[in-house]
């Protein structure tokens, strides 16, 4: 099967191929640093995927032309009686690190193949606001939220969720090849995300011991909240997920668990702390779990990982 990379120069292609294959596959050397990396179309395969990395969109050149090449290449692929040779998915590639959609953008997409996911890269350097910025202008212009996903290839975050979004859309023909680059690389992949979501985890119940330790009553509360959507944010981030105020809301409500409605159970700091960093904790877990399947970890579920992990007692707490 064929993927197709697109987007802008330096948004991330050729990056984000070598963290789906390898260095031995992608050379270092063909990674733009500032600079076209890439002339016209290069091909990469592993596992019977094959990775199309096409030329970036310059700053300068005309949406039309860049737009007509594109549409060239996977045309002149379509017209294979193999369908194997076909462009079966598109990936449009939008630099985190610019931190906005431009029209041209959302042009290029809509002129793309129905099987078009957006990807957002550069995970890493993305603020919390940025992405949720990013997100609600791709979804008023239309773009369905389902085919978006951020991704990292510094630290892997959002990989495993992209290839699980374009396995699910392909015909089962041509997903195959898919699943098993997917199964090569998903043990790579989890054991950073884990790793990356369990620091998460610490420094959030961390931040709240340190934060519930306020002498003032109640005076902590909205930064106990602010310090628990930001741990979920940010948890939902690894997992290549845009996590909006909302979808807070409903996590936590299915959960039942805010430090808003747990946070005044003691007006004693010495004993309110080790209580915010547990449920800190319990909430953070939860939310692992949540997002590492999909948003699909039922209600029950849910709840017994968050009392299985508030109990977590902080290395500060007596």
């Amino acid at each position: 099967m064929n993927i197709l990379i697109v987007g802008y120069s330096g948004s991330g292609k050729t990056s984000l191929i070598q963290a789906l294959t390898s260095k031995d596959i992608v050379k270092d050397s063909k990674i733009a640093h500032g600079y076209r990396g890439t002339e016209d179309f290069e091909s990469f395969t592993i596992d019977g995927v094959t990775f199309w990395d096409s030329r970036g969109l310059e700053m300068g050149e005309t949406e039309d032309a860049y737009r007509q090449k594109i549409g060239a290449f996977i045309r002149d692929k379509s017209q294979s009686d193999d369908c194997n040779q076909h462009i079966h998915i598109v990936w449009y590639c939008i630099s985190g690190d610019r931190a906005r959609v431009t029209p041209l953008d959302l042009n290029l997409i809509k002129s793309l193949s129905e099987f078009t996911i957006i990807v957002v890269t550069k995970n890493d350097l993305i603020k919390r606001e940025q992405r949720k910025d990013i997100t609600e202008a791709l979804i008023s212009n239309g773009i369905n939220e389902k085919l978006l996903v951020y991704t990292s290839s510094v630290n892997s975050a959002g990989l495993k969720t992209l290839l699980n979004k374009s396995f699910n859309i392909l015909p089962d023909a041509h997903a195959q090849s898919l699943k098993r680059l997917l199964n090569r690389k998903k043990e790579e992949i989890e054991t950073r995300i884990e790793n990356e979501v369990e620091d998460l985890i610490i420094y959030g119940a961390a931040r709240a011991f340190a934060i519930a330790m306020i002498p003032i009553p109640l005076a902590d509360l909205p930064l106990l909240v602010a310090n628990e959507a930001y741990m979920i944010c940010a948890i939902g981030a690894q997992y290549g997920i845009a996590v909006t105020n909302s979808m807070i809301a409903t996590f936590l409500g299915t959960l039942g668990a805010s430090i808003a409605g747990k946070g005044a159970a003691s007006m004693i700091p010495f004993f309110k702390a080790p209580i915010a960093a547990g449920i800190t904790y319990g909430v953070g877990k939860a939310a692992q779990a949540y997002f590492k399947n999909d948003m699909k970890t039922t209600e029950k579920e849910l709840k017994r990982i968050f009392k299985l992990n508030k109990k977590y007692k902080h290395k500060n707490a007596a």
